[in-house]
């Protein structure tokens, strides 16, 4: 009987700790991740919004600093750290200024200095960045994923909830602004970028493959949800029906919005992303219902991808260049490693992907099409930081691996941190193809996934107040 009241009450709790909290003081935190997503849905446009978003996370910063945190920074936390401050610092050398005879002799400058020469000009002092304005405006961006990254580390289970709430609610918002753009066609209004994919759902962003990725992000932490949600139900007769019934209807909008999306690879994620949101909530489950369900979703997910493919709303549904072509994914991947080869080991400089690129494609065979990222977020990492950037690639995914492993094999951590497992892999996998984390709002997604997952498992409660702590014992006896 103990054992059986223990456990009942190890539920209890378990479910509590996901009950979201909206309180003014916790606001911060899910405010932020709406404004992300609201204002950060390009990479390159919008420049005031991204502003704003980067003064809202110097100013979470500048907080952080007056008011330490009372809690020590966990191992991984630690290490997730310090992968970013050397990212920082590697970008921040790529400003220094070197003298001309040094930077002439490094890889790929020679045509740089050429360039002097031509119009008779001294080799003045250069940095390694080939554009350094580019450098220090991807540095800025750095102080979303900063503000985010404290914000999740200060937050309690409850705050936490209230995260994953908001990301649920903003992506299903973000699917209806998107159909809405759809119906309205090419011209609507309510498209918020001019360089956008005109004629398809973006919400938000200003590219449709982004706005997948948000939606997918979404999946696991809304079934993390719907888990809190049955089991707070179990406790009580009659319980949870209302939860149930509203985060089934979000359920319904992330699906269709990452079916009429037309990602292919949102449709190519979609079923990992299933598979692995269904693994998050087995526990406690029958197996034998929990495959049912899972083959209903699959049959329903062929049944929205037959219907899109059909549908005259959506002509040019899910069309994308996959051959070798020069403006294909092969063409821009085979141009970005020819460049990678070119400035190695020292790379061209954070952010300076656009002034480089352009050197690489064939004259002959340019058109219209502006290529601003390489479509591979590794690649163009491994471009613009050289070998610092590989180096910091392979710290960062054996961190995450170290990780995501060490989560789900401790039978004590909670539902959120295994749902950031699953969302960051997506957007892991979906950078290889795309580069949905130069967003700040998919980069705002990004860190907080890490920061969940850096989190010790048991967080312990704020040491008591001086004059408490130092207040003398009492004793009660029967």
């Amino acid at each position: 009987m103990a054992s059986s009241s223990r456990s009942r009450r190890s539920s209890r709790s378990r479910s509590s700790s996901l009950t979201p909290s909206f309180a003014p003081r916790t606001l911060a935190l899910p405010g932020y991740l709406a404004a992300a997503i609201v204002l950060g849905g390009a990479s390159a446009a919008g420049l005031i919004p991204n502003l704003l978003l980067q003064l809202g996370g110097a100013a979470v910063l500048f907080l952080a600093f007056l008011r330490p945190s009372h809690r020590p920074a966990a191992a991984a936390e630690k290490m997730l750290l310090w992968i970013g401050v050397a990212f920082v610092v590697v970008a921040l050398i790529q400003l220094i200024p070197l003298p001309a005879s040094l930077w002439s002799s490094l890889g790929g400058r020679a045509s740089v200095a050429h360039g002097f020469t031509l119009i008779g000009a001294p080799l003045p002092a250069l940095p390694l960045s080939l554009d350094p304005r580019a450098t220090v405006a991807s540095l800025l961006s750095v102080t979303v994923a900063a503000g985010m990254f404290v914000l999740v580390r200060r937050a309690d289970d409850r705050q936490l909830a209230a995260f994953a709430v908001t990301l649920t609610v903003m992506a299903a918002l973000s699917v209806v602004l998107g159909l809405i753009q759809l119906v309205n066609g090419q011209n609507s209004p309510l498209y918020l970028y001019t360089n956008t994919n005109r004629g398809q759902p973006v919400g938000f962003f200003a590219n449709s493959n982004h706005l997948a990725t948000l939606v997918l992000s979404a999946v696991p932490f809304l079934a993390a949800l719907v888990a809190t949600a049955r089991a707070r139900g179990a406790e009580k007769v009659g319980g949870g029906a209302a939860d149930i019934i509203v985060l089934g209807a979000l359920a319904v909008i992330l699906l269709l919005g990452a079916v009429v999306d037309g990602s292919i690879a949102g449709l190519g994620l979609l079923v990992p992303t299933l598979l692995g949101s269904f693994f998050l909530i087995r526990r406690g489950r029958d197996r034998r219902q929990l495959l049912i369900g899972a083959a209903v979703l699959l049959v329903l997910v062929g049944i929205f991808v037959v219907l899109a493919f059909n549908s005259p709303i959506l002509d040019g549904y899910a069309k994308t260049s996959i051959d070798a072509g020069p403006t294909s994914r092969l063409g821009f991947y085979q141009h970005g490693i020819a460049a990678i080869r070119a400035y190695f080991p020292l790379g061209t400089g954070l952010g300076s992907f656009v002034s480089v690129f352009p050197a690489f494609e064939n004259p002959q065979l340019v058109d219209s099409i502006f290529v601003n990222h390489a479509h591979n977020d590794y690649i163009e990492i491994a471009l613009e930081l050289g070998l610092a950037g590989i180096v910091l690639i392979i710290a960062f995914l054996a961190w995450w691996a170290w990780r995501a492993l060490a989560i789900w094999r401790d039978r004590d951590n909670g539902l959120l941190p295994r749902a950031a497992t699953i969302s960051s892999a997506i957007i892991l996998a979906h950078s290889l193809v795309d580069y949905p984390a130069r967003t700040a709002a998919i980069l705002a997604v990004m860190t907080a996934c890490c920061a969940i997952m850096a989190r010790p498992t048991r967080i312990l409660p704020p040491p008591p107040p001086a004059d408490e702590a130092a207040a003398p014992a009492r004793h009660l006896a029967a």
